[in-house]
């Protein structure tokens, strides 16, 4: 195909490829997308894309941002849900000291929802917190739908 990753997905008629162009840390990702056949080489405006497939849509997340994507199969037609999440202050007050990392991944989609989590981490991915939550697929309403977890050892380790 003309593209060198090392993860990729076929979805409809696209192979889409993740790639890291510098090792060590995290590195620079980017995502390819490209026809079955190699043809129409096209680098994606979304790094690092981490897709789920519902229903003939895409449902993608990004790393370190706090946002969600749905789109069509070729990413071309994109709805961007920025992710609010109804208890921030609550994790905020209680990770004041920390510098974290957000990461949000797809679960599943039905019924009207995106159900996802939501993760902050530090720079080498230890968690200081994790959540479940949905957001409607209009992108107006976000709900909590576990208790969510701290690490308090990880929390203390890091003060």
């Amino acid at each position: 195909l003309g593209v060198t990753g090392c993860m990729f997905q076929i979805i409809d008629k696209y192979v889409y490829v993740d790639n890291n162009h510098e090792y060590g840390d995290f590195g620079h990702w980017d995502t390819v997308r490209v026809d079955l056949d190699g043809a129409n080489k096209k680098e994606m405006p979304y790094a690092n894309m981490s897709i789920k497939v519902f229903n003939d849509r895409i449902y993608f997340h990004c790393w370190n941002e706090s946002a969600l994507y749905a789109a069509d199969s070729a990413c071309e037609q994109v709805k961007k849900y920025e992710i609010d999440v109804p208890d921030k202050r609550t994790i905020e007050k209680k990770l004041k000291n920390v510098g974290t990392v957000c990461f949000l991944k797809i679960n599943d989609v039905q019924d009207g929802w995106i159900y996802f989590r939501y993760s902050l981490l530090d720079t080498d991915g230890m968690s200081f917190y994790k959540g479940e939550y949905k957001i409607n697929l209009e992108g107006t309403k976000i709900e909590k739908t576990n208790d969510g977890t701290f690490n308090e050892n990880q929390i203390q380790s890091y003060n």
